[in-house]
């Protein structure tokens, strides 16, 4: 299943994260990883899918041609309306846009979040 995986850019998957997504492909199979090339998650997101030789679609935001703000949001609409499953590690700013994008299209949802509010 095409599979967004996201966080906080901080944050670094421990090799239990990795242990959920190796568990979580087995169970769905992840056949894209959907990603921005944020820092953080996601760059570790593109890792696991070349150890894993699953396909990674790039969803770069056209900063110059809408501002960054806009940019974003109309990357992450993107993002989502091309996923069918979105995997969280955490809750900031981007990545509670993207659940609520997910929410509203019915997405398969994975909160794997700490603080899940």
């Amino acid at each position: 299943m095409r599979t967004i995986i996201t966080g906080k850019n901080s944050h670094r998957p421990s090799p239990d994260d990795l242990a959920k997504i190796d568990t979580l492909h087995m169970l769905i199979g992840i056949t894209d990883v959907i990603t921005s090339h944020r820092i953080g998650v996601e760059v570790y997101s593109e890792e696991w899918a070349d150890w894993n030789d699953i396909p990674i679609t790039w969803f770069l935001p056209e900063f110059r041609k809408y501002g960054k703000d806009k940019a974003e949001t109309i990357n992450r609409i993107a993002m989502i309306e091309y996923a069918e499953v979105l995997v969280m590690f955490s809750k900031d700013s981007h990545v509670r846009e993207l659940f609520d994008f997910a929410i509203r299209k019915k997405l398969q949802i994975h909160d794997w979040s700490v603080n899940k509010n």
